[in-house]
């Protein structure tokens, strides 16, 4: 940063900003929490502990990582979430003995079909 006096003597701020602070400044910026999970998703975080180690190998310092650690942490919930329901889905496939996949398929559909009711009833 720098001050000084413009010829016609009025004072100005010069403020200095190398490449690096701009393209962290702009990260945070532009990044939505969609880009941040999108990202997260890219650099397969699945823990919360490996969101600062993950970013850091991009080069956002501690600052962005914090920033981005809300956005971060909602996408591994829904992550987890997602994954609960893929696990019991193929309990369900695992436990159901089906004679072929037309039946399979309409007792999958049978199955999602009530739990989304009881799911739209319970709320």
């Amino acid at each position: 940063m720098a001050r000084f006096r413009a010829p016609d003597g009025t004072p100005t701020l010069l403020k200095l900003k190398s490449d690096w602070y701009r393209e962290q400044h702009s990260l945070m910026t532009n990044l939505t929490p969609q880009k941040a999970a999108d990202l997260a998703w890219q650099l397969r975080v699945t823990t919360a502990d490996e969101i600062a180690p993950r970013l850091a190998t991009l080069g956002v310092d501690f600052e962005g990582i914090e920033f981005l650690r809300p956005a971060v942490l909602g996408y591994l919930a829904r992550r987890d979430h997602a994954m609960a329901e893929i696990d019991a889905i193929a309990a369900l496939v695992a436990a159901a003995a089906w004679p072929d996949r037309k039946t399979a398929a309409l007792g999958l559909a049978t199955l999602a079909y009530v739990e989304l009711t009881d799911e739209c009833s319970a709320a």
